[in-house]
């Protein structure tokens, strides 16, 4: 962080994947238990969207295929803290595992069935 702060501009903003579980490792203590998030824009929101935390407690993956793979349940709330829609294209500049590129369909499947009518018979 201490490197990477000074490289950022006023507008970023900062939110926290905080794990409860997570791997603890010989030696380090305290252990690594939260990792930050910068991100930048995102929609405005209005005083009737449903209110975003600035973080979010998911526990890590395990074996995914590669270190640092993130859950289903961080990729949702980057999208909510984003405020984006269905409609929108996600880029994985790192697609690693595809974890990202998952969580992504599986939320956007979630955002359509929450804004589609329901289907009608006959």
């Amino acid at each position: 962080m201490r490197d990477i702060l000074p490289l950022c501009l006023h507008d970023v903003l900062f939110g926290e994947w905080v794990k409860p579980f997570c791997s603890f490792k010989p030696g380090v203590n305290p252990a690594y238990a939260w990792e930050p998030v910068l991100y930048v824009g995102g929609r405005k929101r209005t005083r009737t969207d449903p209110t975003v935390r600035d973080w979010v407690s998911a526990n890590i993956t395990l074996k995914k295929g590669l270190t640092g793979a993130k859950p289903i349940l961080f990729g949702h709330w980057l999208f909510n803290l984003l405020g984006m829609e269905a409609t929108d294209e996600f880029v994985d500049l790192f697609p690693g595992t595809g974890a990202m590129a998952s969580a992504w369909s599986d939320w956007k499947l979630q955002r359509e069935l929450l804004v589609s009518p329901p289907p009608t018979c006959g």
